[in-house]
């Protein structure tokens, strides 16, 4: 299971669009208990709308030898 997690830094320019939300180390970016990732999951954190753009989301993915 590959988890994205919003994370973002208090001036993030990205609060002009969507608002300020999912600061980093708040509740409010944390993943929900009923969605909880096991230890064998893998969290991204992300600091902006795409899970790609600054993630190592493409890596994990060719590591893994995932395409789909």
């Amino acid at each position: 299971m590959i988890y994205t997690q919003d994370w973002h830094m208090k001036d993030d320019p990205e609060f002009k669009i969507w608002g300020e939300h999912a600061l980093a180390g708040t509740w409010g970016a944390e993943i929900v208990d009923e969605l909880r990732p096991q230890s064998d999951d893998f969290v991204i954190k992300k600091y902006r709308y795409d899970g790609f753009f600054g993630t190592s989301m493409d890596y994990l993915l060719r590591v893994k030898g995932l395409r789909r």
